[in-house]
Parts: C-alpha cells; sequence; structure tokens
C-alpha cells in the first residue's frame, strides 16, 4: 500500500494504524461523538454584521414626512460616528428605520453609548408626537430561526387584530424566554387605544378647533413637577398627575368656559360635549393571511452560536406548552 500516493490523492481520508492497542480508535470516536454533541449545526454558517438598528415612531405621520423630519435628522446626527461603514435609512408610514454597520473590528459597546449619546442630541428637533428613538442591537432582518403564525380555532369568531396585547404580554413573553432565542417579533394585531371622535357641527357650534382639542388631551394627559418641600434634612419632590386612562376621566377634560352675561352663568364644554369616546383598536394597515385563515405572524431569531436543533426542540416545547395553555383558552392555535 502505498500510503504516501493515497495521502496526496484523497486528502480528506485519514488512515491511522497502531499496532497491538486499541486506545487511538476508541479516542477518535469519543472524540467525533464529543464533536456531534457541542458543534452548532446549521445549514449555513453566522455571518455576524455589527449592526446597529435604531426605530423611532411617528403615528399617523405620511413616509414623507417621517423622511424629512426623522430620518434626514438622524442620519445628519449619526454620520460622523466612529468606525462607521454604512448607513441606511427607511420611511414608511408612522416609522422610521436606521441601520447602521460597523467595522468588523469595532468595539460595539462603545459604539452603542457613542449612538445613544448622540441621538440624546438630536432628540429635542424631532417632532413632538414621534417617540423616542429605540437602539436595538439585532437586525430585525436577521434570518429567522422560526417563523409561526396564530390562528384562531373553529368557533372562535373575534377578530384576529384583537389579540396584540394578548400577543405581547403572553405569547412574545413565553417565547423569548426559549433558551437561546434572542428576540421574537410580531406582525399583525392592533394594540388597543381610546379614541375621540371628533364631530365637526358641535366643535363649530363651540367656536372650537381640532389642535385645541388635542392640546387640551395632551395637557391633561401629563404629570410634572409641581415643587418640592423641605423637612429638616430631607428635601420631598412634589409631582402632579393627570393621567387619562379610562372613557370617563377623558370626556370631563374641560376644553373651554363659557360665560353668559345675560344669566350669569358659567358653562364648562368639555370632550364630551364636542366629541365621541371610546376604547377600540388602532386600525390595521396590513393583513396576513396562512390557508385562507387571518393570521398574526411571529419571527424568532437566534443568538449567534447556538445549536439550531437544540434551539428548535425548546421552540417546539414551547408552543406545545401555548397550544396546551393560554392559547387553548383564548381558542388560538401557535403553527
Amino acid at each position: 500500500m502505498d500510503i504516501i500516493k493515497i495521502a496526496t490523492q484523497r486528502p480528506s481520508a485519514v488512515v491511522l494504524r497502531a499496532p497491538n492497542s486499541r486506545l487511538p480508535g476508541l479516542m477518535l470516536v469519543v472524540l467525533g461523538f464529543v464533536a456531534i454533541r457541542t458543534i452548532p449545526i446549521q445549514m449555513a454558517p453566522d455571518v455576524n454584521k455589527q449592526v446597529l438598528q435604531i426605530t423611532s415612531v411617528w403615528p399617523g405621520a405620511s413616509p414623507v414626512e417621517v423622511e424629512r423630519e426623522i430620518v434626514n435628522r438622524l442620519e445628519q446626527e449619526l454620520i460622523g460616528v466612529p468606525g462607521l461603514v454604512e448607513i441606511e435609512g427607511r420611511a414608511q408610514l408612522g416609522r422610521a428605520r436606521i441601520y447602521l454597520e460597523f467595522d468588523t473590528h469595532q468595539d460595539m459597546d462603545k459604539a452603542f453609548m457613542v449612538v445613544a449619546s448622540r441621538l440624546n442630541n438630536v432628540a429635542n428637533d424631532l417632532p413632538e408626537e414621534a417617540r423616542e428613538p429605540v437602539i436595538k442591537t439585532t437586525d430585525s432582518e436577521d434570518q429567522p430561526v422560526a417563523r409561526l403564525v396564530l390562528t384562531r380555532l373553529p368557533g372562535n369568531n373575534t377578530i384576529i387584530e384583537t389579540y396584540g396585547d394578548f400577543v405581547d404580554t403572553v405569547v412574545i413573553d413565553r417565547l423569548e424566554r426559549v433558551p437561546g432565542v434572542s428576540q421574537v417579533s410580531a406582525a399583525g394585531g392592533s394594540p388597543g387605544e381610546l379614541q375621540v371622535i371628533i364631530e365637526p357641527e358641535q366643535l363649530a357650534q363651540y367656536k372650537l378647533t381640532v389642535p385645541a382639542v388635542m392640546q387640551a388631551l395632551r395637557q391633561a394627559n401629563i404629570s410634572s413637577t409641581a415643587g418640592s418641600v423641605d423637612e429638616g434634612k430631607r428635601r420631598y419632590i412634589v409631582r402632579t398627575y393627570s393621567e387619562t386612562a379610562t372613557v370617563k376621566r377623558v370626556k370631563t377634560i374641560i376644553l373651554k368656559t363659557i360665560h353668559d352675561p345675560a344669566s350669569d352663568q358659567i358653562r364648562r364644554v368639555t370632550v364630551a360635549d364636542v366629541a365621541t369616546v371610546k376604547f377600540g383598536y388602532k386600525e390595521p394597515i396590513t393583513y396576513r393571511r396562512y390557508r385562507g385563515e387571518e393570521t398574526i405572524r411571529l419571527n424568532m431569531l437566534r443568538n449567534p452560536g447556538q445549536n439550531v436543533i437544540e434551539v428548535m426542540r425548546n421552540v417546539e416545547k414551547a408552543i406545545e406548552d401555548l397550544n396546551k395553555g393560554a392559547l387553548a383558552h383564548q381558542k388560538l392555535k401557535l403553527a
């Protein structure tokens, strides 16, 4: 046997010969078994990008407004961050996303702090109705390890979009506790909200405008510092709360005070006089279907380096627990 010829023609083959000893062969078997159990198994290797994602929500704003008022301002503030390789901004209906890709040798903890500091500098320049930008270390476009759909069981006629809060507090909370899962995101499900539906005729009767109503609602839903009280060596901070969390409270918000000189009476115009207040859900702008049924879609991202097979086993166990427990009571199914 020409060992040199075999080694050059078949470099992937390993020839082991140990006369009068079974120990090397046994060690090879043991090491192979350990490698199979510990090495992550997946179809494609991990490609770790140094990415930070910044998201800002501006409800009701058009993509043009989002680009002009949020995306452009954030890009101008973040363009000089050390180690930044590429910056990409996206404007959608009511939402702005900024993707920052850094050099592979960049310290991401330091980059995170620099980006957060720069966002604080530009926070006051953003529209008043826009929410504070949020930084995420996981790219939302990473390939999900699992895609799930939430559907209704036979006999459940509730609109699937009304389960948005339930999905956030129950389903996502359980799935994010699965070992090896880094993030779970949902597409679909409208959050609950207090709706103030203004009647134009009533508004004109009291000579009020929509911005005036919005300003009154905004002022009634704030908490502010009312000062401090010194008592000996201690100082107590006094805060005033005026949050409107119920339909009844919103109806009683005063919009205008009218004085009638003839009768010398004062009348207070409230929100209930010019609008209908009720609890409802946001109007969905997209719809998803699975085999003809309306659904809420969930994407699950895996922690880099985690064994795909082990993660999926844990995911399947979590799905089984949900279907037998909380989802069964709501007549829902996760698959």
